[in-house]
């Protein structure tokens, strides 16, 4: 029987390769709820980025992560990214800090048969850099990390992670990147100066 997996026990045949189905640009989708964690696959209830997340971590949102044709895997991130303070970052908008900031040589391979999705590549990562298999300092054992695909359309993807301790989990919610519009800087607000000009003539002011 077929077990979704083409290796046998004792050979060295590598996974099934079906990158041709996510192959292309994705970022998280801009919606609440594109990234959460809990206790369980599936399950987000222990934190969920809301509506107004996606506006004040818009360089999140704005991320991409490029499934290439050639088996490559980048993270374009440009200027800006979310950053937390395990990277020795004040939490927020700012430069990206290596190595997850896209500037290593990374690939990936997709397993539909296994639900896999293998990333591998020092810095290399979907959804947030901090999450690898083994927790979340953002160090991947064999700069490899593996994440499962519970949902794949033409133009969405939903990706598990369990990263250590039990059955705890994070999910990603991607879209492709020419589905839906990124997100962008928030504009502040502006600030008007209004100057007052009061004519006190025939006001007797010696009192």
């Amino acid at each position: 029987d077929s077990t979704g997996d083409d290796s046998s026990p004792g050979d060295d045949t590598a996974p099934a390769n079906n990158n041709d189905q996510i192959a292309g640009d994705w970022r998280l989708a801009p919606e609440a709820g594109a990234l959460g964690v809990g206790w369980a696959r599936g399950e987000t209830g222990w934190w969920s980025n809301s509506a107004d997340d996606v506006q004040t971590r818009y360089c999140l949102f704005d991320d991409v992560y490029s499934f290439n044709s050639d088996d490559s895997f980048a993270n374009a991130m440009g200027d800006l990214t979310w950053l937390e303070g395990w990277q020795g970052a004040a939490e927020g908008c700012g430069t990206p800090v290596a190595p997850h900031d896209g500037s290593n040589a990374a690939t990936y391979s997709y397993d539909a048969a296994a639900g896999t999705l293998t990333v591998v590549g020092e810095g290399a990562h979907i959804g947030l850099a901090k999450v690898t298999n083994q927790g979340e300092d953002g160090v991947a054992t064999d700069n490899t990390i593996v994440y499962l695909i519970s949902d794949l359309t033409d133009t969405s993807m939903t990706v598990d992670i369990n990263y250590g301790g039990g059955d705890n989990h994070w999910r990603f919610k991607l879209v492709t990147a020419d589905s839906v519009a990124a997100p962008v800087a928030p504009v502040p607000p502006s600030t008007v100066s209004v100057t007052f000009q009061v004519n006190m003539d025939g006001v007797d002011t010696s009192n």
